[in-house]
């Protein structure tokens, strides 16, 4: 025990020491005169008491260094690796600022390209890219980041289990490790060959959808990422938790690709549905995402909870070729005859008769637009979301 109270308070030993020899040293003297003893005895006193005080106040000081280090470990710690930012110069505590923004927005989407973390920090600048890239190699020396090459001349950021640490640090409680995110092959043929193939690949579907939910989160709104969705950190999974049931990641059977948050009313969340398409469905994926669009925006109300179905927005991937818009638009045409076929169910069902009412309103709030991409994964376009139920081919399907 002593020798704990001993590291704490580093002056107790001193103190006790020095107090003992003043005692021997007041016995010794006992032969001396009165006034001499009093006056030594009051000098003794005085540097007793003073000695005293310096040891409270050191008892004092250690005593707040705990206290400032336990609250420290029960909220949100700095991780080992970097500095507190109040140790830092200015220019090193933007760099930090930077670093974390980044590992920040990289937890929530999984993995980004520079680019990506380009427009989401800096956007205000000449050339938000190479920042983006000269703060990533800052955080790949430090270990916090890995690089993954998804295309030709195309890299995709993960965050480490440091990283993630940081992360949590920078805001993002449910921050985790990305290394199992987009895989390395040791094989280089099948390194190439998955390069060949790289836009029928899952990345390149989570590419688009980031890149649309970037755009919403410069617009100022509030998205919930793919990444997250996969994760069960979105509002669905927290409604299947509210109420007891099987966490699932989507509803109705359809997991969504990302969502934006349209507006918050009397407690009331409406919600925008995204769903990448990037190649051509199978029938029976067709027809699920079919029912989904019609029962769902149908029955806006999700798990009697307190969120709602604003709309569904179809985000369709193409280059600037007219065989590659074709097929987009060959895809919608495809997905609207479907709709059409579910249609025709419910309303049999139902036994009603305004179909077409019906048909329109569900239409109005199903919306798709187009991503225009060149080579090397540059996004020259993202065209404005348009209704179908004001799209002159789809009254034809």
């Amino acid at each position: 025990m002593w020798i704990k109270r001993d590291k704490i308070f580093g002056k107790r030993r001193k103190s006790q020491s020095a107090a003992n020899k003043r005692a021997q040293a007041h016995a010794g003297s006992a032969s001396e005169s009165v006034p001499q003893a009093a006056t030594r005895d009051a000098h003794q006193g005085a540097q007793a008491s003073k000695e005293a005080v310096h040891e409270e106040s050191s008892r004092t000081s250690s005593s707040r260094a705990s206290q400032t280090s336990s609250c420290r470990s029960d909220s949100t710690q700095t991780p080992e690796r970097i500095d507190a930012p109040l140790q830092q110069t200015p220019t090193q505590k933007k760099s930090i600022e930077n670093q974390l923004r980044l590992l920040y927005w990289i937890s929530r989407f999984g993995w980004l390209t520079a680019p990506q973390l380009g427009r989401l920090c800096w956007q205000n600048i000449k050339d938000p890219t190479q920042m983006a890239r000269k703060t990533l190699r800052l955080l790949k020396t430090k270990g916090h980041v890995l690089a993954r090459q998804i295309a030709h001349n195309v890299i995709g950021y993960v965050i480490t289990t440091s990283g993630a640490e940081m992360a949590r640090f920078a805001g993002n409680e449910d921050a985790r490790p990305g290394t199992d995110l987009l895989r390395e092959r040791n094989n280089q043929a099948a390194n190439q060959e998955v390069r060949r193939k790289s836009r029928r690949s899952t990345w390149y579907h989570r590419w688009i959808s980031n890149e649309y939910l970037i755009q919403q989160l410069i617009k100022g709104y509030t998205v919930v990422t793919e990444y997250e969705i996969q994760s069960k950190l979105s509002p669905l999974a927290d409604t299947y938790r509210h109420y007891g049931h099987r966490v699932e990641k989507g509803w109705l059977g359809k997991v969504p690709d990302g969502l934006i948050l349209h507006q918050e009313r009397d407690g009331t969340c409406e919600w925008i549905w995204l769903e990448a398409e990037v190649t051509r469905k199978k029938v029976d994926d067709n027809r699920a995402l079919a029912d989904f669009i019609v029962y769902g925006l149908r029955e806006t109300t999700i798990m009697q909870g307190k969120h709602n179905l604003h709309k569904v927005v179809l985000a369709y991937a193409h280059d600037d070729s007219e065989e590659s818009l074709a097929a987009a638009s060959n895809r919608l045409k495809i997905l609207l005859r479907a709709v059409n076929r579910t249609l025709d169910v419910l309303v049999e069902a139902e036994g009603q008769y305004h179909r077409e009412q019906i048909r329109k309103a569900i239409l109005t709030r199903l919306e798709a637009l187009g991503i225009e991409i060149r080579a090397g994964l540059k996004v020259m376009q993202i065209s404005e979301p348009t209704a179908l139920g004001n799209w002159p081919d789809a009254q034809n399907q």
